[in-house]
């Protein structure tokens, strides 16, 4: 899920200003916070989500917000790109919500600070060696066509998780039901 935030963090300041049409930083900071502040927002309001559910729902909406940004991306439109920036900002929120959860009940407390840190350095590795590929990748064609390309990873990414997710669900179904029909 931290590939995916790097999208928006990397490129998300550029495409800003390229389909505003404006100098103006400001709009590379709204996309940022709009990313990070409602991804925050909706990790709050969904902490009581069952983790499960939080990575199914989190990478759906994160799919839907990178749609939504590539065809801010392709009309242009700055109120698509934002709008689909804050839905992504949502999945981004609840997905990894859920994925730490997970996670993190898979250790044992004497060894859940190491599992945390593992978690971060692995999301803080995955927002710097995107970025440089990104920045190669807009050095050798254009912003235009490094996003798309980057959008599509991410979305690539983000279906993958849907249907783990969805797949998981079903497994787990599956033994719940194996299990009362053993009793």
């Amino acid at each position: 899920m931290c590939s995916s935030d790097l999208f928006y963090l990397s490129l998300g300041p550029s495409l800003a200003g390229s389909i505003t049409g404006s100098q103006n930083l400001l709009w590379g900071g709204v996309m940022i916070v709009l990313l990070t502040g409602v991804g925050s927002l909706s990790s709050l309001l969904f902490r009581n989500s069952a983790p499960a559910d939080a990575v199914l729902w989190g990478a759906v909406a994160l799919l839907v917000g990178v749609g939504v940004t590539v065809g801010g991306i392709e009309v242009p439109s700055t109120a698509l790109l934002l709008v689909g920036t804050a839905i992504a900002g949502v999945g981004f929120g609840v997905a990894f919500l859920g994925s730490f959860r997970i996670l993190s009940a898979l250790a044992p407390a004497a060894e859940r600070a190491r599992l945390v840190a593992t978690i971060y350095v692995v999301c803080y590795l995955s927002f710097s060696l995107p970025a440089i590929a990104a920045g190669v990748a807009v050095t050798n064609s254009n912003l235009h066509d490094a996003s798309l390309g980057y959008a599509a990873f991410v979305a690539g990414l983000s279906a993958i998780a849907v249907a783990s997710a969805v797949l998981r669900r079903a497994r787990d179904r599956g033994a719940a039901g194996r299990g009362a029909n053993e009793l």
